[in-house]
C-alpha cells in the first residue's frame, strides 16, 4: 500500500489513505443506520480498491486506449473496462 499505482496516479500511499477513508466513513454509516458487523463493512471497505493494485500496471500500458474512448464522453471505468 506504500507504492504508487501508475496507471491510475495514485501517489505513494493515497491508495492507503483513501482505503482507511472510505473504511472509517462507511463504519460510521453502518452506525447511523444500525447496521450490524460495523467490523465487517470496515474490511470491505479497507479493500475494495485492491484490484487497482494490480489493474495499476494494465491501465499505465493501455492508457492511450482508455483515453480516447473517454475523450468521446464514455466514463473511464467503462472505457477500463471495454479495453481491459
Amino acid at each position: 500500500m506504500k507504492k504508487t499505482v501508475p496507471g491510475y496516479k495514485l501517489q505513494r500511499g493515497d491508495l492507503w489513505r483513501h482505503s482507511i477513508i472510505v473504511s472509517v466513513a462507511s463504519v460510521q454509516l453502518a452506525k447511523l443506520k444500525k447496521i450490524s458487523n460495523p467490523n465487517d463493512i470496515f474490511t470491505s471497505a479497507l479493500l475494495h480498491d485492491i484490484g487497482k493494485l494490480v489493474l495499476g500496471r494494465f491501465v499505465e500500458e493501455h492508457f492511450d486506449a482508455i483515453n480516447k474512448i473517454v475523450a468521446k464522453g464514455v466514463p473511464f471505468e467503462i472505457a477500463e473496462n471495454m479495453v481491459l
